[in-house]
């Protein structure tokens, strides 16, 4: 809608447009509510979003804003989470309301692996960790998979989520108010589809090697999703690791990879980033995908 107003391509007014908005609720979920997206919702509705936070697996509804705040209130709230830090770093958040107590409830933890010494450990408020939840929402189980149903269920908690948030307590009431930061999974979250880490690198693994004539011994390739274009939705970021007898590639790779890769994979996988340095791995072998986020994120941070 922005976009079209911007073009001067709106099929009726904008006056007309905001004056139905200003008479509707509107209900986001599913995507983190940022700045921007408050800033264009207030522009054509004059009023602030309500928020829900949920999963499948839990009906759709975890959490959600209290519609009893007033407007006022609920800003300072929202910015409250977008200006967060937690001992000194920026700890960016999006809020996502409150639990709908006593039907459901929720916990941020240390931890929700049992081997863990700081499973079910509880985070201080401000502090981020693992989302767990309980209620009568919450599925009963996987059907025809036990085990993935076990591992899902600890203690009665649902740990399943797997996003990452902190609390803050409220300064009005001294209530509990949850933000959501990321998800701690090897996915890639775009027009709200969740796209695998490793179905996208296979895909672009496979242009280096039809495109550019690399055989698979010659490189590594790994992908991570950030948040770097839009509030709501990952940016396709790509690592190459170049071994030593091909290195004087990089420069073509460079000028034409992100080029080349968009005409050729799916959607999901238009890399919208690239750089050239070492993928982190554990002693197994295995990507260490937030030491690779956080490499990327410095990288990004020394061209800017």
């Amino acid at each position: 809608m922005e976009s079209l107003s911007t073009q001067s391509n709106l099929p009726i007014s904008e006056a007309k447009i905001k004056e139905a908005l200003s008479q509707t609720d509107i209900l986001i979920g599913s995507a983190p509510v940022g700045p921007t997206t408050v800033k264009r919702i207030l522009k054509f509705s004059n009023r602030l979003p309500h928020v829900r936070f949920g999963s499948t697996e839990t009906c759709l509804q975890v959490m959600a804003t209290p519609t009893t705040m007033p407007p006022n209130e609920l800003m300072e709230v929202f910015e409250a989470g977008w200006s967060h830090h937690y001992k000194g770093e920026e700890t960016i958040g999006y809020y996502i309301g409150r639990e709908h107590f006593p039907f459901t409830r929720v916990r941020v933890v240390k931890a929700i692996a049992p081997e863990s010494n700081d499973y079910f450990c509880p985070c201080e408020i401000g502090e981020p960790g693992y989302l767990i939840t309980q209620g009568a929402n919450i599925m009963s189980y996987y059907v025809g998979d036990a085990e993935a149903t076990k591992s899902v269920f600890q203690e009665g908690w649902y740990t399943g989520l797997r996003d990452i948030a902190f609390t803050l307590r409220n300064k009005k009431d001294g209530e509990l108010d949850y933000y959501w930061m990321t998800r701690d999974s090897a996915l890639l979250i775009r027009g709200g589809a969740n796209y695998a880490y490793d179905q996208i690198a296979a895909e672009l693994s496979r242009i280096l090697v039809e495109d550019f004539k690399l055989k698979p011994e010659q490189f590594k390739l790994a992908v991570v999703g950030l948040r770097i274009e839009s509030e709501h939705e990952d940016s396709c970021c790509v690592t190459i690791e170049l071994s030593r007898e091909v290195a004087n590639i990089e420069p073509q790779l460079k000028a034409n990879f992100i080029e080349t890769a968009s005409r050729k994979v799916s959607k999901g996988a238009r890399p919208d980033h690239i750089r050239f340095a070492q993928i982190p791995l554990s002693f197994k072998g295995e990507i260490l995908y937030p030491q690779l986020k956080q490499d990327f994120m410095d990288w990004l941070k020394a061209k800017t």
